[in-house]
């Protein structure tokens, strides 16, 4: 919507077009500055980046583990608060 390259999406946020190619695409992962960046660049909200969670998702304990072993018990919580409800099994 707001026409911009990558060359100068690049440039703005002092990375390569390559590297906004490849966030574009999903094959590198984007830090929470680099997010916030993106979000200030487009005017938008930081959550519009994200697809809405559809009704009756909830997080199984395998999501719940694997969210523990990468960012800690508190980022485990924060997710189960996060999708307001129960572990599915």
């Amino acid at each position: 919507m707001r026409k911009l390259s990558a060359r100068l999406v690049g440039e703005k946020l002092n990375i390569s077009r390559e590297a906004v190619t490849h966030i574009e695409t999903g094959r590198n992962n984007v830090t929470a500055l680099v997010l916030w960046k993106l979000a200030t660049l487009f005017h938008c909200d930081v959550k519009d980046f994200f697809p809405d969670v559809p009704d009756g998702y909830g997080l199984t304990k395998i999501d719940t583990d694997k969210i523990a072993q990468e960012g800690g018990q508190k980022a485990a919580n924060w997710a189960k608060e996060l999708f307001g409800a129960k572990e599915k099994k």
